[in-house]
């Protein structure tokens, strides 16, 4: 039985150092690069030509923690201010709404990790190969859309 969950622990312990490295990293080191300019242009090229994003990213590399702490971050945080206002206009009950919107914020974050894993992990199963990097690439920018249309 100890040498089954050995092999398990083995497996699980690369998703944690991967975790501490890059992702939990950023809550140490802060958001050194931030710069609004790369958000804008980015979001921009996504909504209006997203074939010629597409092929300009394929050859681009980002670190995941780079992309989390200058791009999804910010991006992620419009949905649960949109949330946040409309609560905040037909109910009176703020910090309800600032926990439910906080909420959705984390969860945001957590889920962009979470299917870039999984995107990670199934890749190889359908013939393609994949970085950590490029499928955190792929859910993050894939996210755009989505994360802007909260406004709406």
């Amino acid at each position: 039985m100890d040498q089954m969950s050995d092999s398990n622990t083995k497996k699980i312990n690369p998703f944690f150092e991967y975790c501490e490295k890059n992702i939990f990293s950023i809550l140490k080191d802060g958001f050194s690069n931030f710069d609004l300019i790369f958000i804008k242009d980015k979001i921009k090229s996504i909504l209006t030509n997203p074939t010629k994003f597409w092929d300009e990213e394929k050859n681009t590399d980002y670190q995941v923690k780079d992309l989390y702490s200058n791009y999804l971050i910010f991006l992620s945080i419009i949905f649960p201010i949109a949330v946040f206002i409309d609560n905040k206009i037909f109910s009176f009950a703020i910090i309800p709404n600032f926990l439910s919107s906080s909420l959705i914020y984390i969860t945001l974050l957590g889920i962009t990790w979470l299917t870039a894993f999984c995107v990670y992990l199934i890749a190889p199963l359908l013939g393609s190969e994949v970085t950590k990097e490029n499928s955190f690439k792929l859910v993050c920018f894939s996210l755009t859309p989505v994360l802007i249309s909260g406004v709406l």
